[in-house]
């Protein structure tokens, strides 16, 4: 879920201290676009493949950045074990990867 919004609510009822994740939803409300918004939450949770599908989706301006990750975390995520659930992940980051590797082919 990509809900900023929500995410406020959820920091203005925690019982930790709101100032902890006030500075990093300010950065992620920054981000100028929702699919940067969006790469930059999935880096934050580790979760490289829809990081990079988010990245690849953000235009041609992000490339560089895009092959840097499809190189160093993607690459070693999919080459790690499947887990059940998981193989649509790993296509998806697959088809990725492949993306940014056809664009810099190009």
């Amino acid at each position: 879920m990509y809900d900023v919004q929500l995410a406020y609510m959820v920091v203005a009822h925690s019982q930790r201290d709101p100032g902890e994740y006030l500075m990093e939803l300010q950065q992620l409300v920054k981000a100028p676009t929702e699919g940067l918004r969006r790469h930059a939450m999935d880096m934050h949770l580790g979760r490289f493949d829809r990081a990079l599908h988010h990245l690849v989706h953000a235009g041609q301006d992000h490339f560089a950045k895009a092959l840097q990750l499809a190189r160093a975390k993607v690459s070693q995520h999919l080459l790690q074990p499947c887990h059940v659930g998981s193989a649509t992940a790993v296509a998806t980051g697959m088809e990725d990867a492949q993306r940014v590797s056809d664009l810099h082919d190009s």
